[in-house]
């Protein structure tokens, strides 16, 4: 018979500090950000909002749409929430509205934007609305602001995708490859001279292995990065 050593019951308990007025804490961590000096009056400032059921979310969110609104700029609520709602934006407007994400709660209007529908017209809207107002750390204009790669359609995918991505004002060289972990590129597909807006590229993958790959976008001193995921 195996001798167990002698055991005892231990209880730990933890600490479980409370946060009795939640709205003010978010006001108080805004304000702590230095937000005032990298917000200018008049901008369009996207916040995220998911569905993760997050304990007082509302007034947290609401906190955050007031203080955007104190600044003098005009907030808008952004789903970030991937394939909930079936990865649709009628979909996602549901859920957010089932959890009182909506404008009449929260004085903001609530935007949703499905992966599947990575050039509809509400990408237009979310680049308008984040990508050109994006600032740096120091209150600047970001150099990347107006660049973005808004994702890739399908994905997961196994043959093929069709990836978006936004560029600003003016025309720009813009190169647009498809890399792997290793950075060796997989595809070459955009090298040109390109104008302002929304562009697309296929991306044709008949051979290779499931794996993580990358959508790189470089534009003079720009770069940009976004995960795409391969399976065979």
């Amino acid at each position: 018979m195996v001798q167990l050593p002698k055991m005892y019951r231990i209880t730990q308990a933890f600490q479980r500090p409370t946060v009795k007025d939640r709205a003010a804490a978010a006001r108080q961590e805004l304000v702590r950000l230095g937000l005032d000096k990298k917000i200018a009056k008049g901008s369009k400032i996207g916040i995220t909002v998911g569905s993760r059921g997050i304990q007082n979310l509302i007034p947290i969110l609401r906190a955050a749409v007031d203080f955007v609104k104190g600044l003098g700029a005009e907030p808008f609520l952004l789903a970030a929430m991937g394939s909930h709602g079936g990865g649709t934006e009628k979909g996602q407007k549901e859920v957010l509205d089932s959890l009182g994400i909506t404008e009449n709660e929260l004085g903001a209007k609530v935007l949703t934007c499905a992966v599947t529908d990575i050039c509809n017209d509400t990408v237009f809207v979310v680049w308008n609305f984040v990508v050109v107002t994006e600032i740096g750390i120091d209150g600047t204009p970001s150099a990347a602001a107006g660049f973005a790669i808004l994702g890739n359609h399908p994905n997961p995918f196994s043959s093929g995708s069709m990836i978006g991505f936004a560029v600003p004002e003016g025309k720009h060289h813009v190169e647009l490859d498809v890399i792997d972990a290793n950075g060796r590129i997989f595809s070459s597909l955009v090298n040109a001279e390109l104008t302002a807006g929304l562009h697309q590229a296929q991306l044709v993958a008949q051979a290779g292995s499931s794996q993580v790959l990358f959508a790189r976008l470089r534009s003079g001193s720009v770069t940009l990065v976004r995960p795409l995921l391969l399976l065979k």
